[in-house]
């Protein structure tokens, strides 16, 4: 889930993977489940997203970046 600026909960639920092994990043296809309102195209978009570690050791963090594909 993610929680937009304004407080709006937004489900995300990844279909399918691409995995590089040289960058270290995974390549996913989205689903987002949002409320009626400022949201709701995300429910009908097509996107990516992008993962990839982040952080330190001591603080190990994901990164997750989202692109809408036009």
């Amino acid at each position: 889930m993610l929680q937009a600026e304004d407080g709006t909960i937004v489900n995300v639920s990844n279909k399918g993977v691409f995995c590089s092994a040289t960058s270290g990043k995974s390549i996913w296809s989205p689903v987002f489940e949002a409320p009626k309102g400022a949201y709701d195209w995300m429910t009908t978009g097509t996107f990516i997203d992008v993962l990839s570690m982040a952080g330190t050791p001591e603080h190990p963090a994901v990164r997750i970046r989202f692109y809408q594909v036009k």
